[in-house]
């Protein structure tokens, strides 16, 4: 058990880092290292910021372990809140449960807090990046990267200023070869500008409309597939 200031802190500090998931949205795309002038295109460039990927991902099994657990202890909690955000202010909610019994549990609960809203800090501490779009729809050897203030998207090679339609479409194409898992698709649909609850995600899975493509170490999923299923949905396309 610890003090009942440290626990109050602890849940204020949960319920900040709901508020922050939005911002940590934003830096999902991969930093631009452009600077004026030529320079050579990289080798390789994932479509998603790991960084802030990874941690969205901690933070969202974090706020389902501890939804679980009242879950699992609790009376009236039957079930995990819709969206990782709704998730974190149940379990700030309930911040006497962590912190009011085994005093590991409670240090746990207060440490998780402090650690996700530290990484957080550090990853907003970096200038907003640019968007990277994908290669240029040219072809001539460029990168797109779209202006977070203006929204205009702009090859680094040949100038031009391809719709955000064409650039959703290529990066679309692009990561329809992948597999992967469903915080990844989440991601990926951001990055394409559709609009995908994680709770639809959930569902097509549960229903077996999305089927696993590779179990080990954990289910991954044809993008492809996904896209499908959203695309046959109503439309999710959100602005640009």
């Amino acid at each position: 058990m610890i003090a009942t200031r440290e626990a109050i802190e602890a849940s204020d500090t949960w319920r900040e880092i709901a508020g922050l998931i939005p911002t940590v949205e934003l830096y999902l795309a991969p930093q631009s290292s452009h600077q004026d002038g030529p320079r050579p295109r990289p080798a390789s460039k994932p479509p998603i910021n790991l960084t802030a990927s990874d941690l969205l991902r901690e933070i969202d099994d974090l706020a389902t372990f501890y939804a679980q657990v009242l879950m699992e202890e609790t009376h009236d909690v039957t079930a995990i809140p819709a969206g990782t955000p709704a998730t974190i202010e149940l379990i700030a909610s309930r911040f006497g449960h962590f912190t009011m019994s085994d005093e590991r549990i409670s240090l746990d609960y207060c440490d998780a807090a402090q650690d996700i809203i530290g990484k957080i800090g550090a990853l907003v501490q970096t200038p907003l990046p640019k968007h990277f779009r994908g290669p240029c729809v040219t072809q001539c050897g460029g990168d797109l990267w779209a202006d977070e203030d203006t929204g205009i998207i702009a090859c680094d090679g040949c100038k031009s200023m391809p719709s955000p339609e064409i650039v959703s479409a290529q990066l679309a194409a692009a990561l329809a070869k992948r597999i992967m898992t469903r915080t990844e698709i989440r991601d990926a649909f951001k990055i394409i500008r559709l609009n995908v609850k994680a709770d639809t995600l959930h569902k097509w899975v549960q229903r077996g409309k999305l089927r696993p493509a590779a179990t080990f170490p954990e289910p991954r999923y044809r993008f492809a597939d996904a896209l499908e299923l959203a695309e046959c949905s109503p439309r999710r396309r959100v602005a640009a």
